[in-house]
């Protein structure tokens, strides 16, 4: 399932680190700090490296301009079943919950008799790898996440997303978010 879902390939950082003063950070975090107006989502290390490289981005702890290549740093928990490391033994925990709703998503639709659109929620236990630049600590973490996945007819799509939009801006107002500091991101495909 996770290499279906394109999980094993791209649940990655971008990680950075400043050959001077070795401080270790996300490449995008870098760029979008410096580059407020620059979108990095689904650039490649190339396109990220090209990036900081032609903007001349500096360090943000010692301003020097010393970096180097980003790499993958994949979020995965990686482990393996069994006594013996081989590729039949490779596993990973579980990255993010949502994955049960797709898999399972005919069993609902099947076994509850609802019909489009619906929506499925799920709690539980995730596990990720993770970087603390500030401490240099590689550790995994584990998390309690909730999550809502809503299911619509591929027509009617706007619709709904502009329908959540609104529940969203009205949950952030009940709980006391001041709405200037609300605003929407739009991600590219």
């Amino acid at each position: 399932v996770w290499e279906a879902s394109g999980h094993t390939k791209r649940f990655n950082d971008a990680l950075i680190d400043c050959k001077n003063c070795k401080t270790r950070t996300r490449a995008d975090h870098l760029i979008e700090n410096a580059l407020p107006d620059t979108k990095v989502e689904g650039k490649t290390m190339e396109e990220l490296e090209n990036l900081i490289i032609s903007n001349k981005i500096k360090c943000p702890v010692c301003e020097a301009f010393d970096w180097t290549k980003p790499r993958v740093f994949n979020l995965l928990f990686q482990t393996n079943i069994g006594i013996v490391e081989d590729s039949q033994s490779l596993a990973y925990l579980r990255g993010e919950i949502a994955q049960g709703m797709f898999v399972n998503f005919k069993n609902v639709l099947d076994t509850s008799r609802v019909k489009l659109p619906f929506g499925i929620a799920s709690h539980g236990k995730a596990f990720r790898n993770e970087i603390t630049p500030g401490n240099f600590i590689f550790r995994t973490r584990e998390f309690n996440l909730m999550e809502f996945e809503y299911f619509v007819k591929e027509s009617e799509w706007e619709k709904w997303f502009e329908y959540w939009r609104q529940q969203m801006h009205v949950w952030l107002k009940e709980l006391g978010v001041n709405e200037k500091h609300v605003h929407g991101v739009e991600i590219p495909d």
